[in-house]
């Protein structure tokens, strides 16, 4: 049996809802490629509103007390400067 391969889309039961036909899909390095660059992902979506969905959720809460937790580490030296930096100028 034949069918044409848009059917069934949009039809909120195959999980393609966000599928639009000729758009590249974008992969996870994609984004953090644009975070570490300061640019945009192949969509056309900044850096800046990457980071902001990244902040509006639960997920930086779990980041920051991991980074936190682990400040003593030589690895997040840098991070941990620029936490306290950010402290330190709300104080």
């Amino acid at each position: 049996m034949y069918a044409h391969p848009e059917e069934g889309r949009f039809d909120h039961t195959h999980g393609d809802e966000d599928y639009h036909p000729g758009e590249d899909p974008i992969d996870m390095y994609d984004v953090i490629y644009a975070i570490e660059r300061g640019t945009s992902t192949t969509d056309g979506i900044s850096h800046h509103e990457w980071i902001t969905r990244i902040c509006s959720g639960d997920e930086i809460t779990t980041i920051m007390r991991y980074i936190v937790k682990h400040r003593h580490d030589y690895a997040f030296a840098e991070i941990t400067n620029q936490i306290e930096s950010a402290i330190e100028g709300w104080l």
